[in-house]
């Protein structure tokens, strides 16, 4: 919708452009390129060159008379005691600078929470006297404790404790994320089997593959040997079908898409039943897997640690 006050009538600026080329000599290039500052008066309706894009009337008198409609009347300002004609029946103050000066006068000394110093505040809501003292207010003190892990006694803030914290059975704090990692893996697990697997693991470098077959692995067994030969070689340990069917089982999950990661995974979180599997070595495997498929017997396998 247009405003009619502001509404142009190019008649009045045909013959302002006129008056601009004979009485101030301006050329005709330089004409065009101040009709877009040409504007018409709010109050009196003739056109004027608008020094800023907000202008709205010619002169101070147009505008004094623009306010008188609305009822305004000049005022003193509280701050620099200059009088001025306000925009807004509630405007008390000249310009926002005068506002804000006069209000910090207008504040008193407070202390600071930090440090306990005498400041002045800028405004109401400001508690410290600089940003290094809020800065250092909203950092927690630091508190001493022991890594439930791997028993280390470390220094941390609450804000860290939260972030590694724990619920249920791995519940307490952490010297770091790794360490948390580690019992959160171990979620499904017993206590003599949650021990046992923080002990392996942080005793020795392992990838997130390895951390997961020892929880598997632990999950079967605690002891960690073969049921046959009672090998304890961790990277020869394997599980096997007691009754046979492993080979249908991995097919049935190739078939299903299901990798031997979320086999791991489910035995190791409960979601697979675990009657049916125990752990051997890989000659072991073998050797059952000889006698129960393929009915060949008579060999017989002996482990001698070195």
């Amino acid at each position: 919708m247009t405003n009619r006050f502001l509404k142009t009538d190019w008649a009045d600026v045909s013959s302002f452009a006129g008056n601009l080329l004979q009485e101030h000599g301006l050329k005709l290039d330089e004409v065009n390129r101040l009709l877009g500052s040409i504007r018409k008066c709010s109050q009196c309706y003739r056109p004027f060159l608008k020094a800023k894009n907000d202008d709205v009337y010619c002169s101070i008198q147009c505008q004094a008379k623009r306010y008188s409609y609305q009822g305004l009347t000049k005022k003193i300002c509280p701050n620099c005691k200059v009088e001025f004609m306000p925009k807004r029946q509630r405007q008390i103050y000249c310009n926002p600078d005068c506002s804000r000066i006069h209000a910090r006068r207008s504040l008193a000394e407070r202390e600071c929470p930090q440090c306990h110093k005498l400041f002045k505040p800028l405004h109401a809501g400001r508690k410290h006297c600089s940003q290094q003292c809020a800065n250092d207010s909203r950092r927690k003190p630091l508190i001493n404790a022991i890594c439930v892990v791997c028993k280390r006694a470390f220094t941390g803030r609450p804000s860290n404790f939260k972030r590694y914290a724990g619920h249920g059975p791995h519940k307490g704090e952490y010297c770091s994320i790794q360490c948390a990692s580690i019992l959160k893996s171990s979620i499904c697990l017993d206590d003599a089997q949650r021990e046992k697997y923080i002990q392996m693991v942080t005793s020795t470098k392992m990838t997130r593959y390895r951390k997961l077959r020892l929880a598997t692995l632990l999950k079967i067994d605690i002891n960690l040997k073969c049921i046959n030969c009672g090998c304890d070689v961790f990277e020869a340990l394997e599980i096997n079908h007691k009754g046979g069917g492993g080979n249908k089982e991995y097919k049935f999950m190739n078939k299903e898409g299901i990798s031997q990661v979320k086999f791991m995974y489910d035995i190791s979180r409960g979601r697979r039943k675990i009657d049916d599997l125990e752990i051997r070595c890989r000659p072991c495997n073998a050797l059952h897997h000889c006698e129960t498929n393929k009915g060949i017997k008579g060999w017989k396998i002996i482990w001698e640690p070195t």
